[in-house]
């Protein structure tokens, strides 16, 4: 029988890969599996069907890109709040 497996490495900081991972984990399956390792973002599927692993990496590459625009999102929000509260606490000094 064929047994194919496939691995991507994603070169990431790791904090971002770690909220990314788990963000991904419920797309994983018992042949599919997406873990922040120290080097970055790893997708890693092994079935034997060609299809289901290409199903699989588009799905996980779907929701790596929609993780990715929310992680940045949360970002210039958390930069703009504390910018907003140096603002405030800068006016209070004077």
């Amino acid at each position: 029988m064929l047994q194919g497996h496939g691995e991507v490495r994603i070169k990431q900081k790791i904090e971002s890969a770690r909220i990314i991972a788990a963000a991904l984990k419920p797309d994983d399956t018992e042949w599919s599996e997406a873990r922040a390792e120290d080097s970055g973002l790893v997708l890693e599927v092994e079935t034997s069907k060609p299809g289901a692993m290409l199903n699989a990496y588009d799905d996980y590459f779907l929701n790596l890109i929609a993780a990715h625009a929310v992680l940045e999102a949360a970002e210039r929000f958390v930069e703009k709040f504390v910018e907003k509260q140096d603002k405030i606490t800068n006016e209070k000094v004077k």
